[in-house]
């Protein structure tokens, strides 16, 4: 402590003490800022459920033969989907190494842009086709059933019902 300086010297212990306790307050934050907002957002269930209960409670409306063929569709399709957003991700990868390398090169930007954009198109084309097929091959009220189980998925129970 220097002469004249009144304020007393920090022990290191009581430092990290501090540190430590912020730390905690901060991870305690973001795991209840995290289950709030999956909350807000309709996100019941189990945690880690990627398929949401609004398909789950479609599969369950199903008799079990049709569950499964129905099941075995839309899991086939996601399977032949697999290979086209791999393919857009990484083109969307490559267009972004290039905005980082040096020297900077427009022209190899504007094209990886464009294949990126052609392979989008490729996959939301091969998902509407998709969509479109599967639909085809329920009854009416597998389809309202479907329907109303991508709804609640994304969109809580029936918001604007």
């Amino acid at each position: 402590m220097a002469v004249g300086d009144s304020r007393p010297t920090q022990s290191g212990a009581s430092r990290w003490m501090k540190i430590g306790l912020l730390v905690s307050l901060m991870l305690n934050m973001l795991f209840v800022g995290a289950m709030a907002g999956r909350m807000w957002h309709g996100g019941y269930g189990k945690f880690g459920d990627r398929r949401g209960s609004g398909m789950v409670e479609f599969y369950s409306a199903l008799a079990e033969p049709r569950r499964k063929q129905i099941q075995d569709m839309l899991d086939e399709d996601r399977r032949e989907l697999r290979p086209l957003r791999d393919n857009v991700r990484a083109l969307r990868r490559e267009a972004r190494d290039i905005v980082t390398r040096e020297p900077f090169d427009p022209a190899a930007l504007r094209e990886a842009i464009a294949r990126a954009g052609e392979a989008s198109e490729r996959l939301r084309a091969q998902r509407t086709n998709d969509f479109v097929e599967a639909m085809s091959k329920m009854t009416a009220e597998e389809r309202r059933l479907f329907i109303s189980a991508r709804h609640s998925r994304r969109h809580g129970k029936h918001r604007d019902e």
